[in-house]
């Protein structure tokens, strides 16, 4: 979903933005319609516990997922804590798996939860995925 309150928030990146908070469509290697999600869950679950640059010391965990086989739709959500505040954010992804039409799309959120500002945490966390994801041949472009 697109980011809400706009200008005014600063703390959410969106595939589906249309304003200043556009995340660029994540576009899996040529060919793979396959797995995609399944490789999107593995890229994320090697993202440290512990954090990264500062960002996310509190740890994280998947909170939901779901999608049924022949779906050809899966959602993911994950939840990123801060180390000292404690505060929450999420990571939503939907992945359309592209069976039915030969194309796969993926959709990704990440905001904060509470607040107007997140001192670039989101953005370092995307970034952080993003080059995982390039590392695999997906087409990304950074924030």
């Amino acid at each position: 979903s697109p980011c809400n309150d706009q200008p005014m928030k600063k703390n959410c990146w969106s595939t589906e933005d249309k304003e200043g908070r556009r995340l660029e469509p994540w576009i899996p290697p040529p060919g793979q319609n396959q797995d995609i999600a399944k490789e999107l869950e593995e890229t994320i679950g090697v993202y440290p516990q512990e954090g990264y640059l500062g960002v996310d010391q509190g740890g994280w965990k998947l909170a939901e997922k779901s999608g049924t086989s022949g779906s050809g739709v899966t959602y993911f959500r994950y939840e990123f804590t801060s180390g000292r505040y404690k505060f929450v954010d999420d990571v939503e992804i939907r992945v359309e798996d592209g069976a039915k039409n030969g194309k796969s799309k993926v959709c990704a959120r990440s905001s904060s939860r509470e607040g107007i500002f997140d001192d670039d945490v989101n953005k370092i966390r995307l970034n952080y995925i993003m080059s995982l994801l390039a590392n695999k041949g997906w087409k990304v472009k950074e924030l």
